[in-house]
């Protein structure tokens, strides 16, 4: 043990024996005072004494006050779960969640820069038939234009009439991309008279991803 260490110790140690010597000291008395607390005070004095001792004495005890209610603190039974009060059929009954088995049949449209494709599927996603701006006999550049749309949804049509395809569930209309023949498509099938179910929108955008093209210079 270092000088400095010793030193230390020497002026510290006194201190510490006088403060438990006094703290040994206090619990003696209110220990004493508390013994005799059940016996009846002889004045009204005395009576407030042991009254101030004895708070001293409980609020030297560690207790610790959360400040909950009964209510509120959890019973030690079985756990409840949740999730069965809730009524499943009720959630899945709407019509926003279309099954398989409802029977309504699927239109993919595509509409891309350069061409509009259109696809009729069951609810289960076979496919039955499709067509594009391309097999309406529509080339090059002129695939690429709003009329495009337009003729895609008319060649399916008579498509889904030369096959003898009921629409009587109504369909589920899916759209992905913004091509110039994204609102002409959606306006035949309107006027076709199918009843639109449902209609959702697919097309994929980035959130700043790939690097971009450069652009050309003129």
């Amino acid at each position: 043990m270092t000088t400095v260490a010793r030193q230390l110790l020497s002026r510290s140690l006194p201190r510490l024996i006088q403060s438990s010597a006094e703290t040994r000291s206090w619990h003696t008395f209110t220990q004493s005072f508390s013994s005799n607390s059940t016996s009846t005070p002889s004045s009204k004095f005395g009576s407030n004494l042991l009254e101030i001792l004895q708070e001293s004495i409980d609020s030297s005890k560690p207790t610790l006050k959360l400040g909950l209610s009964s209510d509120m603190v959890p019973s030690t039974g079985p756990k409840e779960n949740l999730f069965d009060s809730i009524d499943s059929k009720s959630i899945f009954s709407s019509s926003y969640y279309l099954s398989r088995s409802s029977g309504a049949h699927i239109l993919h449209i595509s509409a891309n820069k350069n061409n509009t494709i259109c696809t009729l599927t069951d609810s289960t996603g076979a496919t039955l038939c499709w067509t594009s701006a391309g097999t309406c006999g529509l080339k090059k550049a002129a695939r690429g234009t709003s009329d495009a749309g337009h003729q895609a949804v008319l060649a399916l049509t008579e498509k889904v009439e030369s096959k003898n395809i009921t629409m009587s569930n109504g369909i589920h209309l899916r759209i992905a991309g913004f091509g110039p023949g994204r609102e002409q498509a959606f306006r035949a099938v309107r006027a076709a008279g199918w009843s639109i179910v449902r209609i959702s929108d697919y097309t994929s955008y980035r959130h700043a991803g790939c690097r971009p093209r450069k652009k050309r210079r003129l």
